[in-house]
């Protein structure tokens, strides 16, 4: 999965049930680089309709950014064609 990706929940929270957006960017949150790697765990995912996710601040931490919403990957299926 990678940025400009469609993708589709598949998690079990219902206010993202069946929604469709697409990756903004991509995060590693709690996972420390493995051999000098680092392996992205999170996207950050703008569903079209929903409001911010309050979790979803800036690096200040004081503005919510736009209709994004963190998303761990094993909750997306992409939709994009490789």
């Amino acid at each position: 999965m990678k940025s400009g990706d469609l993708v589709k929940y598949t998690g079990q929270a219902s206010a993202y049930k069946g929604r469709v957006g697409f990756v903004t960017s991509m995060r590693s949150v709690g996972i420390p680089k493995k051999n000098g790697v680092e392996h992205k765990t999170h996207a950050m995912v703008f569903f079209p309709g929903l409001d911010p996710d309050p979790r979803a601040r800036n690096v200040d931490g004081l503005l919510p950014r736009l209709g994004l919403h963190p998303m761990h990957l094993d909750e997306l299926e992409c939709l994009s064609f490789p």
